[in-house]
């Protein structure tokens, strides 16, 4: 296959035109599903910056990340060249990331390697075994992120100054609804029934969060009265997947993904639970909305130490490997 059945801006084609220089041909090319997590790994392997480079999927995604606040986005540079943000369409990039390395496996393109999301590989068994690709430990890398030690406790303090909150308990309920919410997108997907089938219904989680006696809740009768509407699914059937679903620490994080974690998050600011409500004036985030908030969660607190060790070993084998 050449690069020409590939987008000209494609990950591919950048490939292709950095291997041409004999300079490059032990350069290590990380291949990534999109901007954010090009900036995180280039972050993470920044002692390392020589010896790769971290290239995301399309090359026409822009992002402006507000960092400016924040002590740790002080040291070290997290915030895109680029200051405005432009429209992205919606792509299957995961599978772009695999289909690019396939093809320089294919074509012997030497040092080029893929990052994926697991999504919910893992549950299914349905990893695929490719040279040079590797796999988030749990569903994504946001959720990762989102439950490591201390980041979402810096989040907090940052964005609510003047509270003392209960950081554990709020971290454990958005990744609780979060898993739950996953066992229905699982069974979905075990169905062939798509993130872009379920968009044109509204399938998402913001819709079914409600607000009962100053608790959050998921509106699980809600989503499975939509689930059969939509897509025929009886709910006897649905409720014996999902009992069979039972969740321990590791698989509510391969359940959950990170943004939906995010979404209850931002559901109890809104809702003003657990002593979250308005940024206050002295809020790191007081004039940023919910991408940009997310933004912040992913890339300005963690450490490559928080990593799961074995993904990070592998990261790190690659990088040092002659």
């Amino acid at each position: 296959m050449t690069s020409t059945a590939f987008r000209r801006n494609s990950a591919y084609a950048e490939v292709i035109q950095l291997k041409k220089r004999p300079k490059n041909r032990k350069l290590k090319l990380f291949v990534v599903e999109g901007i954010t997590d090009k900036v995180l790994f280039e972050y993470l392997l920044k002692k390392y910056r020589g010896k790769i480079r971290i290239i995301p999927i399309y090359q026409e995604h822009y992002l402006k990340i507000p960092c400016s606040g924040i002590s740790s986005a002080r040291e070290t540079p997290l915030v895109s060249s680029r200051n405005k943000y432009k429209k992205s369409i919606r792509r299957n990039n995961k599978g772009e990331v695999i289909k690019t390395i396939n093809s320089c496996n294919t074509n012997q393109i030497n040092y080029v390697y893929g990052i994926v999301d697991a999504d919910f590989m893992h549950l299914s068994g349905k990893i695929k075994r490719i040279n040079n690709l590797l796999y988030t430990t749990y569903h994504d890398i946001d959720i990762e992120i989102f439950t490591a030690p201390e980041v979402l406790e810096k989040f907090l303090k940052d964005a609510f100054p003047d509270r003392q909150l209960q950081v554990n308990q709020i971290k454990n309920l958005c990744l609780e609804i979060a898993a739950e919410y996953g066992k229905y997108l699982y069974i979905l997907e075990r169905r062939k029934i798509h993130s872009n089938n379920r968009n044109r219904v509204n399938f998402s989680l913001h819709y079914f969060l409600t607000v009962k006696d100053s608790k959050i809740h998921l509106d699980q009768k809600t989503i499975k009265e939509v689930i059969q509407h939509n897509w025929d699914i009886i709910s006897n059937e649905l409720m014996n997947e999902i009992t069979r679903l039972n969740l321990n620490e590791k698989k509510l994080k391969i359940l959950a993904n990170g943004h939906d974690f995010f979404t209850v998050l931002w559901k109890i600011k809104e809702e003003n639970l657990y002593d979250l409500s308005k940024f206050p004036q002295a809020s790191e985030f007081l004039n940023l909305n919910i991408i940009e908030c997310e933004k912040k969660l992913k890339l300005c607190y963690f450490q490559s130490q928080m990593l799961e060790k074995n993904f990070w070993n592998q990261l790190c084998t690659i990088v040092l490997s002659q």
